[in-house]
Order: C-alpha cells, then structure tokens, then sequence
C-alpha cells in the first residue's frame, strides 16, 4: 500500500504542472460564476444573506449543472491510464499491482480536489453576500418551497424542501460533496478501465455514454434508475451501488493491468 501512496503522490506532483488539469477546473469554476451570480442577485433583491456553503448546492444539485460540472472533471483525467516516461520504470521498481492501485487512488484523489475546489471557490464568491452556519438561509428556504414571486426573475431553482427539512447545510454539503465524489469517481474508473490498453480511447467513450445516458434517464424517463439521480442525497439516501461498481471496476483493472504489455515507443517512428 506505500508503494501505491507513492505513485499517487507522484502522480499528483506530475499532473500538477498539467495545463489540462487547470482548464478542467477552471470549467467547473466558470460554470458556478454563472449561477452564483444569479445566486447573488436573488439574495440582494430579497435583502437577506445566504449561507455560503447553500452556494456549491445551487451549483452541484441540479440535474443540468451536475451534469456540465462532471464533464469538467472527465477533462481533467482524460489521460487515463496515466502513462507517461516514467510509467515503465515505476512498474518494473513496484509491481503492475500497486501502479494500478495508485492509478486508482489518484482517480478518487483528483475528485476530492475538483470537488472541494469548486466548493472553496462558491463560498468565496457569496463570502461578500452571506454567513457561514448550520441553518439554512431564508431565501434558499423561499427558492425550495417557490413562495416568493421574484425567484422567476432570476432563474433560481432549488425545489428541495424536504431535503432542507432533514438535513443541516453542512451535513447535506457533505453527503452532496460525497455523492458527486463518488460518482465522478465511477466515471472516472470506466474512463480509466476503458483506455488501459487500448490505442482508441475506448474509455473516453464510455464514461460519455454512461455519463449522458444518465443524464437523459434522470431528465426524460424514470430518474430512479439514473446513476446521476442515485448519487444526488436530495433525490437518494443510498450510495451502496457506486461502492459495488468501484468495486467491479478496480477488479477488473487489476486483470487487464496484468495481461497488459508496455512497450517504448520510438517517438520519431
């Protein structure tokens, strides 16, 4: 497991000084300017502050935005498997076990840090307009139950008063930050399992196609068998199914990372 740590930490200070990275953030991040601006606008007009923290929920709940946030971090890991120079040495020095392992950490990794990114970078956008505290604010309380007229005019949306009503903003931060971790985390496994030795992109393919197929269930059909709508604590309580996928997933990587062969490729060839 050290050895894995390690690679993860390599891996880290690599990508690092990676401008995809930085572009795959910086996606997400443009992204909540948009809505938190609304954000703002509803809060001054009703003349009462917002929790900082409701403002990575206005971003991350909705079924469009979470859809479009996700795509940034699919960017961000676009390279998977992460082969680099080095790869071919790191593996002969550890063992094609632990490489994986540390390919596999750095996916979860990389999720925490876009995720826990985009919700500094919204607290910090409502910092001048808000608080930071368990409750919930009175117009995010407002926007959840659709009672005050001029919520229309700034094009909020937060219809998830029983939500509210069972949770505190930090807890409900927390279980939305560890849902979309998770399922971005499931995403980035197929993406990763999909490219582990094949020269099309394989994986790049199917994380879109699970990615938008969810996206069109939850949207158009029965959103209850949507991996979007599951990983959403306002519409589920039960994230057991992306732990049992992961799962599938890092076992699966372990047999093709085994039977997979490296090759150094002449670049002027």
């Amino acid at each position: 497991m050290f050895s894995s740590l390690r690679i993860l930490q390599h891996q880290m200070k690599f990508e690092r000084h990676t401008a995809r990275v930085w572009l795959g953030i910086g996606m997400g991040m443009a992204l909540c300017v948009h809505i938190l601006v609304r954000v703002s606008a509803y809060s001054a007009a009703r003349g009462e502050p917002v929790n900082v923290m409701e403002g990575f929920l206005y971003c991350v709940l909705e079924p469009q935005n979470m859809m479009l946030l996700s795509l940034g971090y699919l960017f961000l890991i676009s390279d998977a498997p992460f082969v680099n120079e080095q790869t071919l040495q790191v593996v002969v020095r550890t063992q094609r076990r632990a490489w994986n392992t540390g390919c596999l950490l750095y996916i979860v990794a990389q999720a925490c840090f876009y995720y826990l990114a985009l919700l500094g970078f919204s607290m910090l956008l409502l910092g001048k307009h808000g608080y930071i505290g368990m409750a919930w604010s009175i117009p995010t309380v407002q926007a959840s139950q659709n009672i005050n007229v001029i919520i229309s005019n700034f094009r909020v949306s937060f219809p998830y008063w029983e939500f509210i009503q069972e949770n505190t903003v930090i807890s409900a931060v927390a279980l939305t930050l560890w849902g979309n971790i998770l399922y971005s985390s499931m995403l980035g496994g197929i993406l990763y399992l999909g490219n582990l030795g094949s020269r099309y992109s394989l994986g790049t393919w199917m994380a879109i196609v699970v990615h938008f197929s969810g996206y069109i269930t939850r949207r158009e059909w029965n959103g209850q068998w949507s991996l979007q709508t599951l990983s959403s604590p306002a519409e589920n309580d039960n994230f057991c199914p992306f732990y049992i996928i992961f799962l599938v997933i890092a076992l699966a990587s372990y047999w093709r990372a085994k039977r997979m062969d490296y090759h150094i490729v002449d670049k002027d060839t």
